[in-house]
């Protein structure tokens, strides 16, 4: 592959990496909140722990050198209602 391909390519990817996530985010969710109302989840959902626990979702406290990368909430819209008032429906 010639130089003046592999530039474009290079400057294409990293746009996608950087770019894409802020454009796709929805709110931002600190991380410590993100922990919190996962846990949450997993008061009801506690069958979820053990299959999340090597994958990005998984969860950790505050304070652990591995950061949660997704959690619950990052992709179940709909989930502050369903923690207010638990049920199939919501």
């Amino acid at each position: 592959m010639s130089m003046k391909l592999k530039m474009p390519a290079l400057i294409g990817i990293l746009l996608l990496f950087t770019i894409a996530p802020t454009i796709s985010a929805k709110d931002y969710i600190d991380r410590d909140a993100l922990i919190k109302e996962s846990a949450t989840c997993l008061d009801c959902h506690d069958n979820m722990a053990a299959s999340l626990a090597s994958s990005a979702h998984r969860l950790s406290d505050a304070d652990s050198p591995m950061p949660v990368a997704v959690g619950c909430i990052g992709c179940h819209d709909g989930w502050k209602a369903h923690v207010d008032e638990p049920s199939r429906d919501n």
